[in-house]
């Protein structure tokens, strides 16, 4: 029989238990948000372009820019021809 089906190990189990402050918060601290929540929340609230009064885009929005970064692709050998080929 294994140890821990001994009648001993079962009480010593049971006689384990935590000290009950697992779930105890701090007072006025916002526990239903985390920092990720509150960036995902501020990016759809900022989600509007800012626009004048003939309808014109004055401010993109965020993820809306139109800036193009200067990077260069590497060729690869493997993206050039069909996927599922092989040589």
């Amino acid at each position: 029989m294994g140890l821990a089906k001994k009648e001993s190990m079962r009480r010593a189990r049971q006689g384990k238990t935590d000290n009950g402050l697992g779930n105890v918060r701090v007072k006025g601290e916002n526990f239903y948000r985390n920092a990720l929540k509150l960036k995902t929340l501020n990016m759809y609230k900022e989600g509007e372009p800012q626009r004048n009064t003939q309808g014109k885009i004055t401010l993109a929005a965020a993820y809306q820019s139109r800036d193009i970064p200067n990077a260069r692709i590497e060729p690869n050998r493997l993206l050039s021809g069909s996927l599922g080929e092989k040589d």
